[in-house]
């Protein structure tokens, strides 16, 4: 039901700004090459703002938007949804400059020149100039996988072009003169802007106030692997589930870093646990960058990785490296109820497995109903599934897999080469679960 509300307000939301747009412009359209330039510039400039706004709810942890498609669609959604913004952008100025050029009979560079003497010209110029820069800078940071945190500020410039090009619209903005036109636009705002605060902010706040999520402890995990175990109070009211992951600030000296984890336990309502690899930068002797008694600013749970979007009771879970952090929580869930799952793991050594004791408790536990396989990369070490977890050992491991819910969580080379594989298996697409942390 969610979802249709969604989609029901995003495609009435878009109508209505054509409409508004053909009501009071429509009458005009035809009349001369400079009046249709115009139209043009006039429908670009508002179908770019709405596509903006969108992306402040595309990124902004809205619950109803991301427990109803999840972070990998609104990630890619954003994406896309960030080139029509461009696209219109670039097309407002470039239709109306051609509009105006006509009818004063100069050339397209004089009248951009001359847009300048205008009132409130020079912050909507500004204003094209850093949505160009976000969305220029933002592709170079992720092409070269460079941090979170510079893709972060480099967007706050975002704010900055919202509020350059906000004034002119109020001034030139054709189709916003009339009561009706202005009190929907501003309305528009407010929703979208109100909405993103409440859960990019207020609500982040609020739970830091209520929980007082602080750092209790910081455990070994081995081979550069650290578990960090959080708590508070009120524990028990803090609403998450084995699969999600939390978009984590520690409040010390690293506070400008924020960093999504998974976590590695199921909710007890007395805890939560994230389990680290060093991957380099923070996340290395993470037990001298973080200590017991360090409050947490925490922002989730996230994600739709969860088994209750499973529509089987029979369950495939395969971890890659670190990977096995969600799957190992998840398989909490699935040994309390004696479910039927089994678990492949891969890792390039064994000595690069984490949570082998906790793994054999839970298959005890599940008495029988958990079966695991081990997969290693590594040439030179001699174990029983030796190579990488392909099509070939999915069917001679997993002969039913057809009638599994498949969850799976590893790297990108690993999910380019097996989410396919399932396809061919057999895998009902409504049976695939995987999310990866994306921005």
């Amino acid at each position: 039901m969610k979802k249709i509300l969604i989609w029901l307000f995003f495609w009435l939301n878009l109508a209505a700004i054509i409409g508004l747009w053909w009501w009071q412009s429509g009458a005009y359209a035809g009349v001369s090459w400079a009046y249709n330039f115009k139209l043009a510039g006039r429908i670009a400039a508002l179908l770019a703002v709405y596509f903006i706004l969108w992306e402040f709810w595309l990124i902004g942890r809205v619950k109803p938007l991301e427990q109803s498609f999840g972070q990998d669609k609104l990630a890619r959604w954003h994406h896309w949804t960030g080139i029509l913004a461009l696209l219109f952008i670039i097309l407002h100025p470039l239709f109306t400059g051609l509009g105006y050029a006509l009818s004063f009979g100069r050339s397209l560079p004089t009248q951009m020149i001359a847009f300048l003497n205008w009132e409130e010209m020079l912050p909507a110029y500004l204003a094209v100039a850093a949505f160009l820069i976000v969305v220029i800078l933002s592709l170079a940071i992720i092409k070269r996988h460079l941090k979170y945190e510079l893709w972060f500020y480099v967007h706050l410039a975002v704010y900055l072009g919202i509020i350059w090009a906000f004034g002119h619209q109020l001034v030139y903005g054709w189709d916003l003169q009339n009561k009706t036109g202005a009190t929907y636009w501003l309305s528009l705002y407010w929703v979208f802007i109100g909405v993103f605060v409440w859960y990019r902010f207020i609500m982040p706040l609020y739970n830091f106030w209520r929980f007082r999520f602080q750092v209790t402890k910081v455990v070994s995990e081995g081979n550069n692997v650290w578990s960090v175990y959080i708590g508070g109070r009120n524990m028990a009211k803090f609403k998450a589930r084995a699969g999600q992951f939390l978009l984590v600030r520690y409040l010390n000296k690293y506070c400008w870093q924020s960093h999504p984890f998974s976590l590695s336990a199921a909710p007890d309502g007395k805890s939560l646990r994230i389990t680290v690899k060093a991957l380099g930068d923070f996340t290395n002797n993470l037990d001298q960058k973080i200590k017991p008694g360090t409050f947490v600013w925490v922002e989730g749970p996230l994600g739709i990785f969860t088994l209750d979007k499973a529509v089987t009771n029979k369950f495939l879970f395969i971890a890659g490296g670190v990977g096995i952090t969600p799957i190992r929580a998840m398989m909490e869930e699935t040994a309390d109820k004696q479910l039927d799952v089994i678990l492949l793991c891969a890792n390039r050594r064994p000595e690069d497995m984490i949570f082998n004791d906790e793994l054999a408790q839970l298959r005890e536990k599940a008495c029988g109903k958990t079966r695991c396989a081990f997969v290693y990369s590594d040439a030179g070490v001699e174990v029983d599934e030796k190579g990488r977890i392909d099509e070939e050992r999915l069917k001679r491991l997993v002969p039913d897999i057809a009638e599994r819910d498949v969850y799976f969580c590893g790297p990108p080379p690993m999910a380019k080469s097996l989410i396919p594989a399932f396809a061919r298996l057999g895998v009902p697409e409504k049976q695939i679960h995987f999310e990866k942390f994306s921005f």
